[in-house]
């Protein structure tokens, strides 16, 4: 019976150490995976913040983009007005032209009309 006792403990203490061999291959792969995900994590929040500022970045270039097609908006507007007005501007002299000699030939004719007796 010692015999069949002690290859029971012997069988024990195998499965023990089997048992340990086990707990400690697996608190291995979990500290493994801990560190792995720390270090995922880490770089998740970096990337967040990366990923933030380029947002930042992005609406503020959209925004300048905007405000510089708006000014090109505008400035276009203004070339047609000033277009318009130099137009004007031109038909303005062209009338006065037109009244200063309608002008010159009644101060002639004028004169002319004076000159003569009816």
């Amino acid at each position: 019976m010692n015999v069949v006792a002690g290859s029971q403990m012997a069988a024990k203490d195998d499965l023990i150490k089997q048992l340990q061999v086990q707990v400690t291959l697996w608190r291995n792969k979990y500290e493994v995976l801990a560190k792995l995900y720390s270090q995922l994590r880490t770089e998740h929040l970096d990337m967040l913040s990366k990923h933030k500022q380029l947002t930042l970045k992005a609406n503020s270039a959209q925004e300048a983009i905007d405000k510089m097609e708006r000014m090109e908006k505008d400035v276009k507007a203004k070339d047609l007005e000033l277009a318009d007005m130099i137009r004007e501007r031109d038909r303005a002299r062209f009338d006065l032209d037109r009244l200063k000699s309608v002008s010159l030939r009644m101060a002639c004719w004028c004169v002319e009309v004076k000159g003569r007796v009816y």
